[in-house]
């Protein structure tokens, strides 16, 4: 009998947690068991992937938890865009057929055990014995209540303050997540300032998404980023 593997049940089980009666999928359908999947269990019978069906803001805030925590991952997709560790979890515009759109799919990590021709891949051991950290609901709300205090220009929590090319040269840990968000090949070395390299990147992640184009990290690319004030 089919088992999730423990990495991604620990992973439904905080989806569920964060959003009550939510919908999750993981063993494969009869059109996941005709091509390699994720979705088919592997030779000792074990799953590795699950589809939390959530779209909108649910959808980012999952996706943003996922790639804040990716060492038990391989790929995540949502939305017509795939995160995938071959590429340092940078999001690149997704072609299959279905578009996952109204669903994030999140992949366990790939390695030789388990191997089975109806998966097309094994995966990885100690992946699998992970316990990821926080839930989806981390992203969506603090998870001790706060008082609210006005944004300033030394508030680096994200999504608080447009991050642009400024002087003196604007740095912060928002700026540092950005720059892991997009990647190194676009934004250069996570260093928590924000240049003309940062710039770069995020001119390129906002064509990518579809959005306006200004080289700032404005609240539409925090959100599209999965990030809400």
């Amino acid at each position: 009998m089919a088992k999730l593997v423990h990495n991604l049940a620990v992973r439904r089980a905080a989806c569920r947690d964060s959003f009550p009666g939510v919908a999750i999928g993981w063993i494969g359908d009869a059109a996941h068991q005709a091509e390699h999947s994720d979705h088919n269990p592997d030779a000792r019978g074990i799953v590795h992937a699950i589809d939390v069906m959530v779209r909108g803001s649910r959808a980012e805030a999952v996706v943003t938890w996922a790639l804040l925590h990716p060492d038990d991952l391989e790929y995540v997709i949502h939305n017509r865009t795939i995160w995938t560790r071959s590429r340092g979890f940078r999001p690149k515009q997704y072609h299959g057929t279905d578009p996952h759109t109204n669903h994030v799919h999140i992949s366990g990590r790939h390695g030789s055990a388990g191997k089975d021709a109806a998966t097309g891949t094994g995966y990885d051991a100690a992946s699998e014995l992970l316990t990821p950290a926080g839930t989806p609901l981390d992203i969506v709300r603090p998870a001790v209540t706060i008082p609210k205090v006005p944004a300033t220009a030394t508030d680096h929590r994200l999504g608080r303050r447009e991050l642009a090319v400024h002087v003196p040269v604007m740095r912060g840990d928002d700026v540092k997540f950005v720059q892991r968000f997009i990647g190194r090949s676009k934004c250069g070395a996570p260093d928590g300032k924000f240049g003309q390299h940062t710039r770069d990147g995020v001119i390129w992640y906002q064509g990518m998404r579809g959005i306006s184009v200004t080289g700032k990290v404005d609240t539409t690319t925090w959100r599209n980023m999965g990030v809400r004030a």
